[in-house]
């Protein structure tokens, strides 16, 4: 299959020296503005094409809001209660609305998902409950009794309004998962399928028959299980098919035909056309020592037609460029030049579609586009007052460690001064699986508005590139991973990017860790030091946190971080303090489960015994990483004060 390939932007190791002179105008924004909560969380086009349906946080709850884009109606609103959040709405059809809840707990910021599956009209009327548990009240019974979460995996029928739901149970003894079929006007349910998988993800075809499910066991490994035909028992996928691993994305609608993710043995997933019925499989796409990214499908029940990808540069390749799809898409691409394009949703009749515009300085804007008249016009921004021309261009450069590993890094620079620049160090979390991609990064955006270039190195473990690139940083938190940012930074510097006297190093979660460690195991290259929310002492990992709740999660820490004491104390900050020679901020939520406030006090305790107390801001009611604007705020105000004193303007 011949494959016509679109890149949103040239960006490459070589367009380094046009990067050295940044001098565009920069205005200082407000931290509000990075600070500051999506406007609408969620947004859904319903099928006759004539509305919308918005989910728009309120002060301490999110509501529901529908809005008639023929603006002949005023926009109606369901208030949620306080401390609740309306989730994920979608349309069941032109009439009904189908939404997921949240609640915010006493003690912390950050709202939860229930679980629970509500329907209501588009009037804003008969709301009705159709997953949940509801309390007893008295002598009135709760209607719901249902222990788990309930998701919507699949929308069946002429106006998607047959609903397929997995439910998992809150019982960890309960090993299966259920598949219903819902009825979203009636609320009626029928359990249609108990597969004997725990939390496995189910993908049905498009007569909704379960065909496809994956869940892993105690060690991380996939288990596969497939339907050859609608009729076929459950069976393991064979290797011939599946290699190591396989996502099914979606069938086809003859119902034997199944796009997927495949990886044979840890390499990067491609992109393959599984025949179910007879067995093989052809290769799609295959990116090289990158994954395939997000396919893009045509219409309102239509095939794929691209696919978008960060390998590493972001690109959408089509599969035929000849297409309606990929024309229309190929002509927003170059309207919204420097964007990505997205065609969220799609009209019953394909005439309308919802569009999502996104970049690295544009956090979203949401379009619809009227096939019938060729228009488009704006109908939201995701963010209030930013404006992109007023943002920092992020690119993607890359470089060889030591042990000539190619790596990628982001890379986002000032926009009010000229190379070498002071630069912050910024680590993603994970540190397994996750990676750091070419998009709006309030973080990053915040530090370049303030005049600092910002580095974000995919270092081993990252996701994107496989099992075997993942693994490669298993028990890698001290050694080589922190080369590899190490590496990175040098790379600035040589290439006359970074200001080798004024970087810092900054990150969340394992972020905070490496911005500790990396100082220790590098002291040269770092004036400062900011963690946040880090993880600390390794050792803590097994017994302290949510980490250690469940055997998959005492088995992560025993294959990916490890559990030998030298090694382990070898690789924590807390236990090398008095190597750490720079000024530290340390920031922490007191309610963080994930890294609870042992870190914190260790590392604080630590610095301490050695004469050099950290800088610290901690707050009550926060979790891992500050939800509460007010609290983001006040964290860049402090990170700015902090970075300005130390490699800023006042370091001087």
């Amino acid at each position: 299959m011949k494959l016509i390939s679109q890149h949103v932007a040239a960006m490459s190791a070589s367009a380094l020296a046009l990067l050295l002179a940044n001098t565009v105008s920069a205005e200082r924004l407000p931290a509000k503005v990075f600070a500051q909560h999506e406007q609408y969380s969620a947004v859904a086009l319903s099928p006759d094409g004539n509305t919308l349906a918005i989910a728009t946080p309120v002060d301490n709850h999110t509501d529901l809001m529908i809005v008639d884009l023929s603006g002949k109606s005023e926009p109606s609103r369901l208030r949620s209660l306080p401390k609740e959040h309306v989730i994920n709405p979608f349309w069941a059809n032109d009439n009904r609305l189908v939404f997921g809840k949240g609640k915010k707990s006493d003690f912390l910021e950050q709202p939860s998902n229930l679980g629970e599956l509500y329907s209501i009209n588009r009037e804003m009327k008969e709301q009705k409950i159709m997953f949940g548990y509801q309390r007893d009240e008295g002598n009135r019974a709760g209607r719901k009794k249902d222990q788990g979460w309930a998701t919507v995996i699949a929308r069946r029928g002429e106006d998607r309004d047959k609903l397929i739901v997995r439910f998992q149970s809150w019982d960890e003894n309960d090993k299966n998962t259920y598949i219903y079929r819902l009825d979203p006007n009636t609320v009626d349910r029928k359990m249609i399928e108990k597969i004997p998988l725990e939390s496995a993800s189910v993908v049905v075809d498009f007569d909704s028959v379960p065909r496809f499910a994956a869940s892993i066991d105690l060690h991380y490994n996939p288990i596969l299980r497939y339907r050859p035909t609608a009729a076929s028992e459950w069976t393991p996928v064979p290797e011939s098919l599946a290699g190591w691993s396989m996502d099914v994305l979606r069938f086809a609608k003859d119902n034997n035909v199944a796009w997927a993710l495949i990886s044979d043995d840890g390499e990067p997933e491609a992109l393959f056309k599984v025949d179910f019925a007879k067995g093989t499989r052809e290769q799609v796409l295959a990116l090289g020592d990158y994954s395939v990214g997000t396919v893009l499908t045509a219409g309102f029940e239509g095939e794929p037609f691209a696919i978008y990808s960060n390998a590493p540069k972001p690109s959408v390749q089509y599969f035929d460029n000849t297409s309606e799809w990929a024309k229309l898409h190929g002509s927003l691409m170059k309207q919204f030049a420097g964007n990505l394009v997205w065609m969220e949703q799609f009209s019953r009749d394909n005439s309308k579609v919802l569009v999502s515009v996104t970049s690295d300085r544009n956090p979203g804007q949401y379009y619809i586009f009227d096939r019938s008249k060729n228009s488009i016009g704006k109908v939201l921004d995701s963010y209030d007052g930013v404006d992109p021309a007023k943002l920092a261009p992020m690119r993607i450069i890359e470089f060889m460690t030591d042990d000539e590993i190619k790596l990628s890094a982001m890379l986002t620079l000032p926009l009010n001064s000229q190379a070498p620049y002071p630069m912050v160090v910024m680590s993603h979390g994970g540190p397994f699986g996750i990676a750091d991609q070419w998009g709006f990064d309030a973080d990053a955006q915040f530090l370049a508005n303030r005049g600092y270039a910002v580095l974000q190195v995919n270092y081993r473990g990252s996701g994107g590139r496989g099992k075997s690139f993942k693994k490669s940083g298993y028990k890698q938190w001290g050694g080589k991973i922190m080369d590899d940012i190490a590496a990175g930074v040098r790379h600035t510097i040589d290439n006359g990017i970074a200001d080798k006297d004024r970087i810092c190093t900054y990150g969340a979660s394992f972020g905070g860790y490496a911005a500790l460690m990396n100082p220790i195991r590098y002291p040269e290259l770092y004036k400062c030091a900011i963690g946040y929310v880090g993880v600390y002492d390794l050792a803590y990992m097994a017994t302290k946190g949510d980490i250690d709740d469940t055997r998959r999660g005492r088995y992560y820490v025993e294959i990916a971080v490890g559990t030998d004491e030298a090694k382990t104390q070898s690789e924590s900050p807390a236990h090398n303090a008095d190597k750490l020679k720079i000024p530290v901020l340390l920031v922490h939520g007191k309610d963080d489960q994930r890294v609870p406030m042992a870190h914190f006090n260790a590392m604080s305790e630590a610095l301490k015994k050695v004469g050099r107390p950290a800088q610290i801001l901690v707050k009550d009611a926060e979790g891992h990483g500050f939800y509460k604007e007010e609290n983001r705020i006040e964290l860049y105000e402090k990170m700015e004060a902090f970075l300005d004193q130390h490699i800023g303007t006042k370091s001087k």
